[in-house]
């Protein structure tokens, strides 16, 4: 694989959410969430639950408010730092509305797209083979090697970002029309990626109390920095892999 084959990994998707307690204020000051946001959305309606959703004519932004929820997604951010810019300023508005000062969970998702120079099956070899170093031992059982592979892995952190965490982690190769299927065919997409999905959260730690929204800005910060060093951790981890076996 060897960073001639496998390339620097950029942001397709990123989603940032939060959870809270049941604000019965929500459904009073749907109006005035929609007015602080609408300059910059095109498209405004409610589902079947009444939470309210902002969407940008192209559909590479929206942004959902409910009761006990907030949810703001973003494709092809140019970074993470610029997604954190764009998306803090929206989340302390609409909190302030609904009088939120208190948060259950924060959650930051981000799927990463790293370009692989080779086919994809040459991509399922090579990760395989870094993946399991006796890989020949195992694949004899099945009279040949693996057509696809995938890898989901779940973390869990004390003292993390202020409570408690957890990192859902899924990656593996991807072919153009598998990586259609999961992030839409919007903006650039490599022929062959490694896909990597990255979900983690902060909780409140029952011995602590709820997560603070004054310090909304330093978890979701410090959340951003480990999805870059989780991130830049496999890729590097898979790349010493190949270039240990050349």
């Amino acid at each position: 694989m060897g960073r001639t084959m496998l390339k620097n990994p950029f942001v397709k998707k990123a989603v940032l959410e939060t959870r809270f307690r049941l604000r019965g204020t929500y459904y009073d000051r749907r109006g005035a969430i929609v007015d602080s946001q609408i300059g910059s959305f095109q498209r405004v309606g409610f589902d079947k639950n009444g939470t309210l959703g902002l969407m940008a004519a192209d559909e590479s932004e929206t942004f959902s408010i409910g009761p006990k929820t907030v949810n703001y997604r973003l494709l092809d951010p140019k970074d993470l730092d610029s997604f954190v810019d764009r998306v803090l300023p929206r989340f302390d508005e609409v909190l302030s509305i609904l009088e939120v000062d208190e948060v259950d969970r924060i959650g930051f998702r981000c799927t990463w797209l790293t370009p692989y120079k080779g086919k994809f099956h040459q991509a399922v070899r090579d990760i395989t083979t870094t993946m399991h170093p006796q890989h020949d031992n195992l694949w004899h059982v099945f009279e040949g090697s693996p057509a696809d592979a995938g890898y989901p892995f779940v973390f869990t952190f004390e003292n993390f970002g202020g409570g408690l965490g957890k990192a859902n982690v899924n990656f593996g190769p991807m072919d153009k029309n598998q990586l259609k299927n999961d992030v839409g065919d919007f903006g650039r997409l490599p022929d062959v990626a490694l896909f990597l999905d990255t979900d983690i959260m902060v909780n409140s730690d029952p011995n602590v109390g709820p997560l603070k929204v004054s310090k909304l800005i330093d978890t979701v910060r410090f959340c951003a920095e480990k999805q870059e060093q989780f991130t830049w951790g496999i890729v590097d981890f898979l790349r010493r892999g190949s270039e240990r076996r050349k």
